[in-house]
């Protein structure tokens, strides 16, 4: 038999003052963990294990209380060519940071894995929305903000869209938690 090793989990752009988790991986492995990670998106901070199971909770949840939940919102970012382009859907949440209360975040995790997909800092940030209407099809609401999501690219506008019914309340959660109301 071979003796699994762990691994300790890369430090990420973001730290929420949690011990870092470890993944356990066999010596048997074709596919060694530095090969594994190096093929994985750079947003993607979550145990790999975690990428298994369709309900996860993140460990760092723990110190975080949750102010405002969505069940389904999409997330856009603007491509090279400076075109919206839509990257995932899934369980919003407006997180405050149990230890320091003017810590903020939103946390958005996909529908079909429970893989967090943004994860930014919402301090300090202004909200606006903006309404789409074609003739003929409805509404569709959006929310503009922007935020650092990794340090190597720097602040990105990034747009939200949610339901009709759900619009209002999240831009006003959203502006209060970012400090706008």
């Amino acid at each position: 038999g071979t003796t699994p090793t762990t691994a300790e989990k890369p430090a990420s752009g973001f730290s929420f003052g949690t011990t870092p988790t470890t993944a356990v991986t066999s010596n048997t492995n074709s596919v060694n963990k530095q090969e594994k990670s190096s093929i994985l998106p750079d947003n993607d901070t979550e145990n790999e294990n975690d990428m298994k199971s369709t309900v996860t909770k993140a460990d760092d949840d723990v110190d975080w209380d949750t102010a405002y939940e969505s069940k389904k919102i999409r997330y856009y970012l603007h491509n090279e060519k400076k075109e919206w382009k839509s990257f995932d859907k899934g369980p919003m949440k407006l997180q405050t940071q149990k230890a320091d209360a003017k810590n903020k975040r939103l946390l958005l995790r996909d529908e079909s894995m429970g893989k967090v997909r943004l994860n930014v800092m919402i301090n300090d940030t202004k909200f606006t929305k903006k309404l789409s209407s074609t003739a003929g099809k409805p509404t569709r609401y959006f929310i503009l903000f922007n935020a650092l999501r990794t340090e190597e690219k720097g602040m990105e506008q990034i747009m939200l869209q949610c339901k009709g019914e759900d619009h209002a309340d999240l831009l006003d959660k959203l502006n209060e938690m970012g400090g706008n109301k």
